[in-house]
């Protein structure tokens, strides 16, 4: 699927499922847990509005999961190649955040 035409209506019936990321290191499962649009940061006569997909993991999965480039896939979606996805601050000691964004 092309990162072009993804809005974040795609995702919206997919908050709180798996999703697993792929990249030259191997595969690891994550959970989406909140799409966040930023309208303020759309770029003028852009398509789509610029939003965020916010992920988690255990803390385990800390040595597969650094930013960088990564398929996503799930069940439901063809999947999408070439997102650069990073690690972010999160709240909780137990698990990892990652935030991919698109504008």
């Amino acid at each position: 699927m092309s990162i072009a035409v993804l809005d974040a209506d795609r995702f919206r019936p997919f908050v709180g499922a798996s999703f697993t990321l792929t990249n030259e290191s191997g595969s690891s499962r994550v959970r989406l847990d909140r799409i966040v649009e930023h309208p303020a940061s759309t770029m003028p006569g852009s398509a789509r509005t610029a939003f965020s997909l916010f992920f988690s993991a255990p803390e385990r999965e800390t040595c597969r999961i650094e930013s960088g480039h990564f398929t996503i896939e799930h069940a439901d979606l063809k999947a999408i190649a070439g997102v650069y996805i990073e690690r972010v601050l999160g709240s909780r000691p137990d698990e990892i955040r990652l935030e991919a964004a698109f504008n």
